[in-house]
């Protein structure tokens, strides 16, 4: 059924060694791991804490974010090598490298990597609820982790990603750096 579907769409095979990599075989647990945060987010946990007083989180929030600037700092820098100091695309045009290609196990960790960290930025919403801190939730903020996970989803599994879809996440982990290492700081002088 689903292979005929994307016949249909006219979609190409699975890259064969990114679909075995955990939550990239399937579908299924992105779209359960989406539908759960949407529910939680935008009703189960709103009534979760309807009659809490909001969770002090904030050694958690600031360990969580210190994670983040380490881990995007080091998928930044694994970019800033494999474009930079010992490239493996051609700058002038950068097409997804070839499955058989001597680079392309690189190419399909640090998108994994990245698709990985995308997930785990889903907490900042759910830290948002716990802290009942709703005006922070807004339209843009949710729909923009869910398509990101949603499209980065489809992308790494066809292609094992890459090239013009690196430089996204080379300048998105780039930002996360400097935003989670703000963050940071600010949960701290919160806290004090």
């Amino acid at each position: 059924m689903i292979s005929k579907l994307f016949a249909i769409l006219d979609l190409p095979p699975a890259d064969p060694i990114a679909a075995k990599l955990p939550l990239l075989g399937s579908a299924w647990p992105i779209l359960i791991i989406l539908i759960s945060y949407l529910f939680f987010v935008l009703k189960c946990g709103k009534l979760f804490m309807e009659n809490r007083q909001p969770f002090n989180i904030t050694k958690i929030i600031i360990w969580y974010n210190l994670f983040q600037v380490i881990y995007n700092f080091l998928t930044f820098s694994a970019g800033i090598y494999v474009f930079f100091i010992k490239p493996i695309y051609n700058l002038d045009c950068m097409p997804t490298l070839a499955l058989d290609h001597p680079n392309k196990n690189t190419e399909r960790a640090l998108s994994y990597i990245y698709f990985i960290n995308k997930i785990i930025d889903l907490l900042d919403t759910i830290f948002f609820v716990l802290r009942k801190s709703y005006k922070q939730i807004t339209g843009l903020h949710v729909y923009h982790h869910v398509v990101m996970i949603f499209v980065i989803y489809w992308v790494v599994r066809f292609y094992g990603v890459g090239a013009q879809f690196m430089v996204m996440g080379l300048l998105n982990t780039f930002v996360h750096t400097v935003m989670y290492f703000y963050y940071m700081l600010s949960a701290k002088v919160y806290s004090s």
